[in-house]
Protein backbone atom coordinates (compact mmCIF):
# COMPACT_ATOMS: atom_id res chain seq x y z
CA UNK A 1 0.00 0.00 0.00
CA UNK A 2 1.28 3.43 -1.49
CA UNK A 3 1.14 6.25 1.34
CA UNK A 4 -0.17 9.58 -0.19
CA UNK A 5 2.86 12.47 -1.00
CA UNK A 6 3.59 14.67 1.62
CA UNK A 7 4.85 18.21 1.11
CA UNK A 8 8.57 18.06 2.87
CA UNK A 9 8.25 20.03 6.45
CA UNK A 10 10.63 23.24 5.74
CA UNK A 11 13.15 23.79 8.97
CA UNK A 12 15.12 26.70 10.11
CA UNK A 13 18.57 26.19 12.35
CA UNK A 14 19.92 29.05 14.13
CA UNK A 15 22.44 28.50 16.21
CA UNK A 16 25.63 29.52 17.44
CA UNK A 17 28.04 26.28 18.14
CA UNK A 18 29.34 25.45 14.79
CA UNK A 19 29.25 21.54 15.18
CA UNK A 20 25.99 21.18 16.76
CA UNK A 21 24.44 23.65 13.56
CA UNK A 22 26.29 21.42 11.08
CA UNK A 23 25.15 18.32 12.92
CA UNK A 24 21.93 18.95 13.24
CA UNK A 25 21.10 20.04 9.90
CA UNK A 26 22.95 17.03 8.31
CA UNK A 27 20.54 14.55 10.37
CA UNK A 28 17.46 16.13 9.31
CA UNK A 29 18.82 16.68 6.01
CA UNK A 30 19.22 12.49 5.88
CA UNK A 31 15.02 12.20 6.59
CA UNK A 32 12.97 12.28 3.25
CA UNK A 33 10.02 14.50 5.04
CA UNK A 34 12.52 17.54 6.06
CA UNK A 35 13.75 20.23 4.14
CA UNK A 36 16.50 22.32 5.91
CA UNK A 37 15.85 25.54 4.27
CA UNK A 38 18.24 27.96 6.20
CA UNK A 39 21.11 27.04 8.91
CA UNK A 40 23.70 29.26 10.02
CA UNK A 41 24.57 31.27 12.64
CA UNK A 42 22.94 34.58 11.77
CA UNK A 43 19.79 35.49 13.53
CA UNK A 44 18.85 38.15 11.23
CA UNK A 45 19.82 36.28 7.57
CA UNK A 46 17.61 33.46 9.55
CA UNK A 47 15.17 35.79 10.20
CA UNK A 48 15.06 36.77 6.53
CA UNK A 49 15.11 32.77 5.58
CA UNK A 50 11.72 32.21 7.72
CA UNK A 51 9.79 35.10 5.92
CA UNK A 52 11.05 34.06 2.67
CA UNK A 53 10.29 30.17 2.85
CA UNK A 54 7.42 30.11 5.65
CA UNK A 55 9.38 27.12 7.68
CA UNK A 56 6.86 24.59 9.59
CA UNK A 57 9.87 24.74 12.42
CA UNK A 58 12.78 27.33 13.46
CA UNK A 59 15.38 25.78 15.61
CA UNK A 60 16.47 28.79 17.48
CA UNK A 61 19.87 28.24 19.91
CA UNK A 62 19.38 29.65 23.86
CA UNK A 63 22.39 31.46 23.20
CA UNK A 64 21.79 32.69 19.76
CA UNK A 65 24.68 35.67 19.18
CA UNK A 66 23.29 39.32 19.50
CA UNK A 67 19.94 38.57 19.97
CA UNK A 68 17.38 37.20 22.43
CA UNK A 69 15.98 33.90 20.80
CA UNK A 70 12.62 34.26 22.31
CA UNK A 71 12.65 38.37 20.48
CA UNK A 72 13.72 36.38 17.58
CA UNK A 73 10.83 34.24 17.36
CA UNK A 74 8.24 37.32 18.37
CA UNK A 75 9.75 39.27 15.28
CA UNK A 76 9.28 36.11 12.91
CA UNK A 77 5.40 35.52 14.21
CA UNK A 78 5.26 39.00 13.79
CA UNK A 79 5.59 39.40 10.42
CA UNK A 80 4.97 36.41 8.61
CA UNK A 81 1.00 35.36 8.09
CA UNK A 82 1.06 31.99 9.45
CA UNK A 83 1.82 30.26 12.92
CA UNK A 84 5.37 28.32 13.15
CA UNK A 85 6.66 25.84 16.09
CA UNK A 86 9.86 27.65 17.54
CA UNK A 87 12.51 25.04 19.39
CA UNK A 88 14.86 26.85 21.62
CA UNK A 89 17.04 24.81 23.83
CA UNK A 90 14.74 21.53 25.01
CA UNK A 91 11.45 23.41 24.54
CA UNK A 92 8.70 23.41 21.67
CA UNK A 93 6.56 26.52 21.41
CA UNK A 94 3.69 26.79 18.99
CA UNK A 95 3.58 30.48 18.64
CA UNK A 96 -0.18 31.69 18.90
CA UNK A 97 0.48 35.83 19.77
CA UNK A 98 2.99 38.42 19.46
CA UNK A 99 4.26 38.65 22.96
CA UNK A 100 3.40 34.87 24.39
CA UNK A 101 3.32 31.64 23.35
CA UNK A 102 1.53 28.71 24.33
CA UNK A 103 2.96 24.37 24.10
Amino acid sequence: MDLPHRAPIHVVIMDSERMLLDSLAANLSSEPEISVVYADEDPQQGIRACLETYPEVAIIDVDLKGRDPFDVASEIHSRQKKDSHFVSGAICLRHHHRTGASS
